[in-house]
C-alpha cells in the first residue's frame, strides 16, 4: 500500500486495526442479546475487530474538525483518477454523506448526480456491500457512531441500513478502487442450525426488505443533477492529503 500511495502522491494516516481480545471494554458495550435474537449466532472476532476499527476512525474524524475523510482498508488497489475523484467529492460534500469508491456487487444503480469530471454518484436500492474504500463526512461519521453504538450487525451491513440512519449513500461510477487477493482476517462465522432461528431470520429479512422498499420509494432519485465546478475543489487540491486514513487489516 505504501508504494501505491507514493506512486499517487498521497500522504495518509495509518491506523492499526483493533484486536477484539485487547478491546474487552468496547466489546462489553455490544448488545449481544439483540445480535443473537436477530441472527442466532455471534460475530467472529475478526468481524468485531473490523467493526471497532471503523468506529474508531469515525471517532477520530469527528474529533479532527475536518470536513470529510477517505477511509481505506489495506486490501485494495487504486485505479487511475482516484486522487482527483477524492478531491472532487470533497468539494461537493454537501450532496452526500457516504460515497463508496467501489462495491462488491453490481446491483441496479440509478444516477443521482454527475460531477464536473463526468464521474457519477449512483444510488442503489440494495447497497453495494463492503467498506474497502469510502468517503465520509464528519456529520455522517457522527450519525454512524450513534447508529452503531451497539454491535448487532456487521459493520458494512449496519452502514447499508440507510432506511434506519437516513444518510445519503452513493457509489461512484466508474469505480476507482479494486480489491486484491489477501487472506481474510474476518474469520469463520457459524451458520444457523435452529429451525426456529431460521424461521425468525426469514421474518426479519422480510421486515427489512419492506422497510427498505418504503424508504427507497420516497428517496430514490427521479432525475440526475449536474454539479458545477467551484472554488472549494481548488482549495482542497492545494491541501495535503490529510483526510486519507488507512485501516491495517493485519491487526
Amino acid at each position: 500500500m505504501a508504494r501505491q500511495f507514493q506512486a499517487h502522491g498521497i500522504d495518509v494516516q495509518f491506523f492499526s486495526g483493533i484486536e477484539p481480545r485487547s478491546s474487552a471494554d468496547a466489546i462489553n458495550e455490544s448488545d449481544f442479546s439483540a445480535r443473537m435474537r436477530r441472527y442466532g449466532r455471534p460475530m467472529s472476532e475478526g468481524e468485531i475487530g473490523c467493526y471497532l476499527s471503523h468506529r474508531e476512525v469515525w471517532k477520530q474524524l469527528v474529533d479532527s474538525g475536518d470536513d470529510a475523510w477517505c477511509i481505506m482498508e489495506d486490501d485494495i488497489a487504486l485505479r487511475s483518477g482516484f486522487v482527483a475523484t477524492v478531491w472532487e467529492l470533497a468539494s461537493n460534500r454537501d450532496h452526500w454523506d457516504v460515497v463508496r469508491l467501489m462495491g462488491l456487487n453490481r446491483n441496479e444503480r440509478i444516477p443521482y448526480a454527475k460531477l464536473p469530471s463526468g464521474t457519477q454518484l449512483m444510488w442503489m436500492d440494495r447497497q453495494p456491500v463492503g467498506l474497502q474504500c469510502y468517503m465520509l463526512t464528519r456529520a455522517g461519521a457522527a450519525a454512524l457512531l450513534a447508529h452503531t453504538h451497539k454491535i448487532v450487525h456487521a459493520i458494512d451491513t449496519a452502514v447499508d441500513r440507510h432506511w434506519e440512519h437516513k444518510l445519503r449513500l452513493f457509489v461512484t461510477e466508474p469505480e476507482y478502487v479494486e480489491t486484491v487477493d489477501m487472506v481474510s482476517t474476518v474469520g469463520f462465522r457459524p451458520g444457523i442450525t435452529s429451525l426456529s432461528m431460521r424461521v425468525r431470520e426469514k421474518i426479519y429479512r422480510r421486515i427489512d426488505k419492506t422497510m427498505a422498499a418504503l424508504y427507497n420509494a420516497k428517496r430514490r432519485p427521479q432525475r440526475p443533477i449536474h454539479l458545477s465546478q467551484n472554488a472549494v475543489f481548488t482549495e482542497h487540491r492545494q491541501r495535503d492529503a490529510h483526510g486519507l486514513s488507512l485501516i491495517d487489516r493485519q491487526s
